[in-house]
């Protein structure tokens, strides 16, 4: 029998870490790219918004085949994709209304665009591009987050009332 190397959390890790190190890398290098070559920036970040979704959908089609659910579990997946999706979203709108969150953002978003000297049309353009693929990483991380706390909330529900979960 093999031993094994990593356990669960360290799986996680390895599997999670292409992204993080193509947004880490994205973002340490939209400056310099932005401000030499600012047609290659917006492409580059079409193709790291791409990268993103379709290797998450990777990842969690992967996850999906390798531990099949039982009825309990599929129950469980149900309630949390429902009422944790529309909590995220509901949480994120909120979040971006609240006006010290917004300006940070904002202020954030200008921060890293300003650093690139590009022309001003060039500027504008990038900080509508880098904000739409923020706001939309937030949007998921967010709801993701809230999908788990919706499972957690259906297990400890389902256990008070003596069914297992």
């Amino acid at each position: 029998m093999a031993k094994k190397i990593v356990g669960k959390f360290g799986q996680l890790a390895l599997w999670g870490s292409p992204v993080v190190v193509v947004i880490t890398g994205f973002f340490l290098t939209l400056p310099r790219v932005a401000r030499q070559h600012p047609g290659f920036a917006q492409g580059l970040t079409i193709l790291v918004a791409l990268f993103v979704m379709g290797y998450s959908g990777t990842v969690a089609q992967r996850l999906q085949r390798l531990r099949p659910l039982d009825e309990v579990q599929v129950a469980q997946q149900g309630y949390a994709h429902t009422h944790g999706w529309s909590w995220g979203a509901g949480i994120t709108v909120l979040l971006l209304m609240i006006p010290p969150v917004a300006n940070w953002l904002i202020d954030l978003i200008l921060a890293l665009v300003n650093t690139t000297g590009a022309p001003r049309e060039v500027m504008v353009r990038t900080a509508l591009q880098v904000a739409l693929f923020g706001g939309i990483s937030l949007l998921v991380v967010i709801q993701t987050l809230c999908v788990i706390v919706a499972a957690r909330v259906w297990g400890r529900r389902m256990a008070d009332e003596g069914h297992p979960s």
